[in-house]
């Protein structure tokens, strides 16, 4: 059990806590529609847990994909240039992805500091919404490590598949 271990249990966290919010999402929600037209009970606070779930969902799925190299790209595009273009395509798209991340990352830390000044809390559960936030702050920060490994990854084969 070393430093790599643990390091990859960190950038898996994203799964857990998405596949965590996708089991409660799914529940609440069905719980939620079953006191509201049977029960004609609704359930009050649902609407503020599933956005929290959704936004959360959202960023660590966003990590997950940077991490499997599985996010949305047009390859039929970059597949019809040549080669020698196709790295530079992809230089510039990892470029202005880590743009968009780190601008994201800093607008959301701003966020996440103006929710601790001011308290900011929930409406109906008076949870304080640095929470939600600082969970989303943590999934920008893991789809900008996770995206930047797979990078360097991809760099690294590329190098060493042109030494051969």
């Amino acid at each position: 059990m070393g430093s790599s271990d643990f390091k990859q249990r960190l950038l898996e966290i994203d799964s857990l806590v998405a596949g965590i919010s996708i089991v409660v999402l799914v529940v609440i929600t069905c719980a939620g529609v079953v006191k509201r037209y049977f029960i004609n009970d609704p359930i009050v606070w649902l609407e503020e847990i599933q956005v929290w779930l959704f936004l959360w969902l959202t960023f660590f799925g966003g990590s997950i994909a940077f991490r499997t190299k599985s996010h949305v790209v047009i390859e039929i595009l970059v597949d019809m240039m040549p080669k020698m273009i196709q790295k530079y395509v992809g230089t510039i798209v990892y470029i202005m992805s880590m743009f968009v991340l780190v601008y994201l990352f800093i607008k959301c830390n701003l966020l996440l500091q103006l929710f601790i000044t001011t308290n900011k809390t929930t409406n109906v559960l008076r949870i304080p919404s640095s929470i939600q936030m600082g969970g989303v702050l943590f999934g920008v920060f893991l789809m900008i490590l996770n995206y930047t490994i797979v990078i360097i990854k991809e760099l690294k084969s590329q190098k060493g598949g042109d030494m051969e």
